[in-house]
């Protein structure tokens, strides 16, 4: 994203870039307590997935998946994996059993440690659900990588089938919350010998402007640099493979047409200059509850800032957002600025986030006070804890990418925490309602996002959202951020 200030100064947030994955799976039906041995079994349905992806189930209890990947090792050294997983998994590498997480259990994590060189070893997961809700996540930790959900870059399949036709896309077919400056990738045909490609990308599923490239020897095409793709949009594409033959013939073998959708970005954002609009234009303003005349005041650090229960909890204010067309397990991020009047707030206050009026574990994701006087990240059930409360300003962000949460506090990371979401789509700014708690203080730039922020895009969220002081970018303002980019550096 990049976002350019009166002044000319250019912000850029940065994006991590997602390349092609897929593995090699066998689907298994069948009832087990413990995982059982699938070299005696014949599998349902076998293939290319996405992922360690178990929604390619045909039922939902009694079954089992086996995947087998290399997985791009680039730096010797120890690291630990981990399976998250309702019911039974392990995890092997090379052969050796890392990861033992068997079993019939609930939501349960374990993990394993092993020293590997660099290369690509031959990962293998295996999974089984005999009842209930299931799930299944794979993780690692290693040399200078944070504990992360094992990234699609590094993950390739052990056997591609037969053809003469590209194969493996990425973006999947019906992909959706796609990064906008993402590559295409697929996979070359292994029945054509030095193939050429001829690759069709459009909005128009026709493709009336002909192929983007023609006759190219890569497996990649990137659309970002010529022509970027849009957020929020349908984008169709196609590779078509061409075959040299005998006395300079060619012959063309078709791809077929796949389809994936960006994601939008920033889903909203309110910046409490005049209201609570969106500042975004994507419609999700805010209305004010319990505050007839706006508590828009200047504050010294922020600029302007919404004032919230200024004289205490009888008050009753806050801002109600309500849907923003994120829920249950959809990836997010939210961030925003807050400092609170006093340090003497009742348990289980919201800041801002989605919180809704009822209960319900992992329903929650929002920033509160909880009952030792501490700024959290609640989901209902388990909290990550950013610090003791204060009067002094602080940057909070959390982001899930469908399994990993993680929380950072002005612009440093804290922690992660392996978790499956359920929310409810109502996001709200400065109260509790079920609990009949309102927030004493002032919030500032509350930002929700539709993917994952990195922990740079917080860094650069975090300082730059700081930036402007009064709407007029002069000389202060840059000294100011010179100083907090220094602050953050070192």
């Amino acid at each position: 994203m990049v976002k350019v200030w009166p002044t000319g100064v250019l912000v850029c947030l940065l994006m991590v870039q997602t390349a092609t994955a897929y593995v090699n799976y066998e689907y298994f039906e069948g009832t087990w307590d413990v995982l059982p041995d699938f070299d005696s079994l014949v599998p349902v349905h076998s293939g290319l997935a996405p992922d360690f992806d178990i929604t390619l189930r045909d039922q939902n209890d009694n079954f089992g998946f086996r995947f087998r990947a290399k997985i791009l090792i680039s730096v010797e050294g120890d690291y630990t994996f981990y399976t998250a997983s309702d019911d039974g998994s392990q995890l092997r590498i090379n052969g050796g059993l890392v990861v033992n997480n068997d079993g019939l259990h609930g939501w349960q994590q374990r993990s394993g440690q092993i020293h590997l060189d660099a290369g690509q070893p031959i990962l293998e997961v295996t999974f089984f659900e005999k009842g209930g809700d299931n799930e299944l996540y794979v993780l690692y930790e290693g040399p200078a990588i944070a504990k992360q959900v094992v990234p699609a870059a590094l993950l390739s399949p052990l056997d591609v089938p037969a053809g003469q036709t590209a194969g493996c896309p990425f973006p999947a077919m019906d992909a959706v919350f796609i990064d906008p400056a993402s590559p295409l990738n697929w996979v070359a045909p292994s029945l054509v010998v030095n193939p050429k490609y001829n690759v069709y990308f459009d909005t128009d599923p026709n493709f009336p402007t002909g192929p983007r490239v023609s006759n190219s020897s890569e497996t990649v095409y990137d659309p970002f640099g010529a022509d970027p793709m849009a957020s929020a949009t349908p984008y169709f594409w196609r590779v078509d493979v061409l075959e040299a033959g005998e006395g300079g013939q060619e012959t063309v073998h078709p791809g077929e047409r796949w389809t994936f959708t960006t994601r939008s970005g920033q889903i909203a954002r309110y910046e409490f200059e005049v209201d609570p609009n969106d500042c975004t234009g994507n419609g999700h303003g805010g209305t004010y509850k319990g505050i007839t005349d706006p508590n828009i005041i200047v504050d010294p650090v922020r600029g302007k800032v919404l004032m919230l229960n200024l004289h205490g909890q009888s008050e009753q204010q806050y801002v109600e957002v309500g849907a923003v067309g994120i829920s249950g397990k959809t990836a997010r991020s939210i961030t925003g600025w807050a400092r609170a009047n006093t340090t003497d707030i009742p348990d289980w206050t919201n800041v801002f986030g989605f919180a809704h009026d009822g209960a319900g574990t992992n329903s929650y994701f929002d920033i509160e006070i909880d009952d030792s006087a501490r700024y959290v990240l609640h989901v209902y059930g388990w909290q990550g804890v950013f610090c003791p409360v204060d009067t002094q300003w602080h940057h909070f962000a959390a982001t899930f990418d469908g399994a990993l949460i993680a929380w950072y506090l002005d612009g440093r990371f804290i922690g992660n925490e392996v978790r499956t979401l359920s929310t409810i789509d109502a996001f709200r700014i400065g109260s509790r309602r079920s609990h009949k708690t309102y927030f004493p203080g002032t919030v500032d730039d509350i930002t929700i996002w539709d993917y994952a922020l990195t922990a740079e895009d917080i860094r650069q969220l975090m300082l730059f959202s700081n930036f402007d002081r009064d709407n007029d970018v002069d000389s202060d303002d840059l000294r100011l951020f010179a100083g907090q980019w220094l602050d953050s550096t070192v």
